[in-house]
């Protein structure tokens, strides 16, 4: 299956490429389609995530797992709130998730702090694609922002989810060293990028607390080595070992701090010990009843 969809993947890029015109002719009726749905749900204070301005991103696959993984954490825990930090959460989808998760597990004892600068932050030379694009000028007019507070609100966690509208890079050093007891890292793709987010983000986690992340499809001990590093800048790449698609940034930079991580359908984790890492384990008994969330079951 996994092959089939990166086959898929790989005709859908050559047709973009190839017939420029022609693939946004073919697609314009979904795309329209899409933000019909989009309106309706603006009317009817119903929350949004589906295909137009890309309002869901990555596979809700993994929301299941961070879902478990709160389940774990909080199970363990005393008293004192869950302080999770997020990096990159364009229109809300995974600030629900897990704030849906500290309200099912913890009885909402704890926050959600949203880093996002929600502006446009792809280098259009560099990642070509169509849906680049319409990310970049949907940013650029505050659409996704704005999706954002309204899924939120409509979902009803503008009580835990705290958002702050600033560039990592820029915010994050004023930020208490240890305070957060989970951190999510999902901005922008690019090594370099990444890489200056892990490190302002190890510094923010609490001993035990878990530091982790989106988009990990592959680690660099499954791919073309040299490939990945010099494609790491782009955003989405064939791997030539492997025949997948997968972000090389993420996984170069991953790599580069902790070496190979826990890892579940391309969302992964590493908890802090002393002043080093290592992975994290969750029983077979927790991943059994693995849930799409609700907010974003009915837009798979």
């Amino acid at each position: 299956m996994t092959d089939l969809k990166s086959r898929i993947q790989i005709i859908k890029r050559k047709l973009e490429q190839m017939f420029p015109l022609l693939y946004r002719w073919y697609w314009a009726p979904l795309h329209v389609q899409s933000y019909l749905r989009y309106k309706k749900c603006l009317r009817n204070n119903q929350p949004y995530f589906g295909s137009y301005m890309l309002a869901k991103q990555g596979s809700p696959v993994r929301h299941a797992y961070m879902n478990q993984l709160v389940k774990l954490e909080c199970s363990q825990r005393g008293v004192h709130p869950f302080k999770m930090l997020e990096i990159g959460s364009w229109a809300g989808g995974s600030a629900i998730t897990w704030a849906q998760a500290i309200k099912d597990y913890y009885r909402g004892n704890g926050v959600v702090v949203c880093v996002d600068s929600w502006e446009p932050y792809h280098d259009l030379k560099r990642d070509q694609s169509l849906h680049y694009q319409r990310m970049n000028e949907a940013l650029a007019a505050g659409k996704i922002f704005r999706l954002f507070m309204h899924n939120i609100k409509t979902l009803g966690h503008n009580d835990i989810v705290y958002p702050v509208k600033a560039p990592a890079d820029r915010i994050l050093p004023f930020f208490a060293t240890t305070q957060f007891d989970l951190v999510f890292v999902d901005g922008d793709h690019a090594y370099s990028n990444v890489l200056r987010d892990l490190k302002h983000c190890t510094r923010l986690v609490a001993e035990g607390g878990i530091l982790c992340g989106d988009d990990l499809e592959l680690q660099l001990s499954q791919v073309d080595m040299e490939n990945a590093r010099t494609t790491s800048e782009m955003d989405f790449v064939l791997d030539s070992k492997t025949g997948l698609w997968f972000h090389p940034g993420v996984t170069v930079a991953v790599n580069q701090m902790f070496g190979d991580v826990s890892v579940w359908e391309g969302f992964w984790a590493v908890r802090r010990h002393g002043d080093g890492w290592e992975k994290v384990v969750m029983e077979d008994g927790i991943l059994h009843d693995l849930v799409i969330p609700s907010h974003l079951a009915s837009f798979s």
